[in-house]
């Protein structure tokens, strides 16, 4: 946080472009720091922006619901590839 805090204060007095040049930082990231307040956003432990993802699309209870399906998928013994997915489930195999 502080680092950014510390190249913003450089764009400041020297410019974005310049600032871009000297900490080897795409200006569209600078810009999109410029934009953002680190005061207001919450920092867990070890210094990292919480609550910076996009909006849950179906609320909290089916992300739950989907968190544990997929938890459960990971511990089933079956390997899904790339063939597999393609096959009609129809059609006996030999």
């Amino acid at each position: 946080m502080e680092e950014k805090q510390e190249v913003l204060r450089y764009a400041d007095m020297h410019g974005v472009l310049q600032a871009s040049r000297t900490y080897k930082i795409p200006k569209s990231t600078l810009g999109s720091w410029k934009t953002m307040s680190f005061d207001a956003i919450p920092q867990d432990k070890r210094g990292h922006l919480e609550k910076t993802g996009r909006p849950l699309s179906y609320g909290m209870a089916i992300e739950e619901q989907l968190i544990g399906f997929v938890l459960e998928q990971r511990e089933l013994p079956v390997m899904i590839n790339v063939p597999m997915k393609f096959q009609d489930p129809r059609r006996k195999h030999s």
